[in-house]
């Protein structure tokens, strides 16, 4: 009976130094990977996972060694397609030291130019991305399958990649054709060509929400719509909203080679440099969409951290 009291204390003893431990280490892997330790000490899940990284590497089975020949021949027929030359590259890197030069010697007294330009390219991707995304919503709804119906589904489906295979630089001739040189072509172009891939891309978020809240909304006898507006959109907003700012930034760069069929924005000013070798304007150029870009990234981490 003496033993007891002596017994006790000591099984208190180490479970104070086991919550100890646990402590400290849930300290110590929250300032190192800033999160709580995935496993409490001498847990079972500690033991499988020191024993799975203790166990020696395996030799890889005839499936794998067959898929990695595949892949390796893959890549050998694609390097040889492109007709890749790393020595010629080497080798005639030399030619491009005019230019090197010319682009460390930029010639700022375009800038003023170079920034109407990028402003106008800005505001050609902040039109061309909303009314790409105001179409894209009721046709991604149309192309999602917990959604449409099937031949409804399918004929949308193929509408969008329809949209998708013409490149955009097509379309923006196309709207220089139809209206003209300028920056409304561009951002038609950009509205149109950006609804293709904006359509697959909310379908496929659509398509990954949670069917539980759907099914409730209709479960009331609402209709499709209702259950598409109060049940779908709303658990997709995210990922609509995410595809939405990282195409903001992209399109500024497309934008920019729109200028070079005559739609606007800096692209014309980069057709016009390189049509006359002035790289030391090409690079200032540069620098203005650069800074556009950050700005943009800034603004959507900004948006994100407010909405998401």
């Amino acid at each position: 009976m003496a033993l007891q009291p002596e017994l006790s204390q000591a099984g208190q003893g180490r479970r104070g130094a086991q919550k100890f431990t646990e402590k400290w280490q849930s300290s110590i892997s929250g300032v190192l990977f800033g999160r709580s330790a995935s496993y409490a000490p001498d847990s079972a899940e500690l033991a499988r996972a020191r024993a799975r990284w203790a166990t020696p590497v395996n030799r890889p089975s005839l499936r794998l060694l067959l898929w990695s020949a595949a892949l390796l021949a893959f890549l050998v027929w694609s390097w040889q397609g492109v007709g890749a030359d790393v020595v010629k590259l080497v080798r005639e890197i030399a030619d491009a030291q005019p230019i090197i030069e010319q682009f460390a010697d930029p010639d700022w007294s375009i800038l003023q130019d170079a920034i109407d330009a990028t402003v106008v390219t800005v505001q050609m991707s902040v039109i061309g991305v909303l009314g790409a995304s105001i179409i894209s919503l009721p046709l991604g709804l149309l192309a999602a399958r917990n959604v449409a119906s099937t031949p409804v589904y399918m004929g949308t489906r193929l509408f969008l990649s329809f949209v998708r295979c013409v490149p955009d630089l097509v379309w923006a001739i196309c709207f220089v054709v139809i209206v003209g040189l300028g920056p409304f072509a561009g951002t038609l172009a950009i509205i149109v060509g950006s609804s293709g891939s904006f359509g697959k891309l909310f379908a496929e978020s659509i398509e990954s929400v949670d069917p539980k809240p759907v099914d409730a909304v209709r479960a009331t006898g609402a209709p499709n719509i209702s259950a598409s507006v109060w049940g779908i959109l709303p658990q997709a907003f995210p990922m609509l909203l995410s595809y939405i700012l990282f195409y903001w930034e992209s399109t500024v760069r497309n934008a920019a080679i729109f200028g070079l069929v005559g739609a606007g924005g800096i692209g014309q000013l980069i057709d016009l440099h390189l049509g006359l070798l002035r790289y030391d304007r090409l690079a200032v150029d540069i620098v203005c969409i650069f800074v556009a870009v950050v700005m943009i990234d800034r603004i959507s981490a900004l948006i994100r951290s407010r909405l998401l």
